[in-house]
C-alpha cells in the first residue's frame, strides 16, 4: 500500500508542476502581447530611463541578427544533447 501512495502522491505532484507551467506559459505570452501591442516608450527615470519595446531576432545584442534557421539549429542540437546524455 505504501507504493500506491507514494505513486499518487508523485502523479498529484507532477500534476502541480505541469499546471504550474501552464500558467507559466500564459502569463509569459500575455505580458508579450501587452507589450508589442500597448507598450511605446514608459519613462521611469526622466532622461535617463524608460521601457520600450524592441525586436530583437539575433541572440544577446542582436549578434548574428537575421540568422533564425541557425538558432533553430542550434536549439534543436542542444535538445537533442540533453535529451541524450542527461
Amino acid at each position: 500500500m505504501v507504493g500506491v501512495k507514494n505513486l499518487i502522491g508523485n502523479i498529484l505532484e507532477n500534476k502541480k508542476i505541469i499546471l504550474l507551467g501552464i500558467f507559466l506559459l500564459f502569463l509569459d505570452q500575455l505580458t508579450k502581447f501587452f507589450a508589442r501591442n500597448l507598450l511605446t516608450e514608459i519613462p521611469v527615470i526622466p532622461h535617463m530611463l524608460s521601457f520600450m519595446y524592441v525586436k530583437n531576432t539575433g541572440a544577446a545584442f542582436g549578434i548574428l541578427q537575421g540568422n533564425n534557421l541557425f538558432f533553430i539549429f542550434l536549439s534543436i542540437v542542444a535538445l537533442l544533447f540533453l535529451f541524450f546524455f542527461l
